[in-house]
């Protein structure tokens, strides 16, 4: 019977199991050096910050090259 593997570098999974450990939530609801950070105003993602007409040439752009 073959058991499945991370990668070579790991050694075999012989079985999966639940422990009693809390969960890391649980943790960071405790920890003395976790502090959340909350926000109101919006955050902008990766790739938000360019303009609309910059970002429409770019897709223009890159259609017109599989052509």
């Amino acid at each position: 019977m073959k058991i499945w593997q991370f990668s070579s570098l790991f050694s075999r999974v012989h079985n999966w199991q639940r422990s009693d450990v809390p969960s890391m939530s649980e943790h960071l609801r405790n920890c003395p050096f976790y502090q959340a950070e909350h926000r109101t105003d919006p955050v902008l993602l990766t790739g938000m910050s360019e303009s609309r007409e910059q970002t429409q040439k770019t897709l223009v752009s890159t259609f017109k090259h599989r052509v």
